[in-house]
């Protein structure tokens, strides 16, 4: 069941997903997938670019998660995935970003969902 926070970080993957080819990266992965990995790697990208991770850095993190399910993946191709997104993604990435910060707040979920939101419309 989904938390009020998943609520919040569903909704940034979700728009994220319309903004490049999202189907194209998901079947790469579906010979191994669950039908999480290409989602959890792109909310990983989101995540390290509001965090202002370094590319390489985001690249090492979701290549360990794979790595922890056995699976190896191209480092230059994911690296490649993660630097595009940051500029697909700039609306998502700003989202998380404020996310991130009213959560540390201690804003509730409902609050933070309407200001999600409006930053995805813009």
């Amino acid at each position: 069941m989904n938390t009020p926070e998943d609520i919040v970080w569903n909704t940034i993957t979700d728009s994220a997903k319309t903004r490049f080819d999202y189907s194209s990266f998901e079947s790469g992965l579906s010979e191994f997938d669950d039908g999480t990995m290409a989602e959890n790697a792109l909310f990983m990208t989101i995540i390290g670019h509001a965090q202002e991770r370094s590319i390489d850095a985001i690249t090492s993190d979701i290549s360990q998660q794979f790595l922890l399910l056995g699976l190896g993946m191209d480092k230059d191709a994911l690296r490649e995935f993660v630097e595009h997104r940051l500029g697909d993604l700039p609306r998502e990435i700003k989202a998380a970003g404020q996310a991130l910060t009213f959560f540390a707040m201690g804003l509730k979920p409902p609050g933070v969902l309407v200001q999600v939101r409006s930053i995805l419309q813009k």
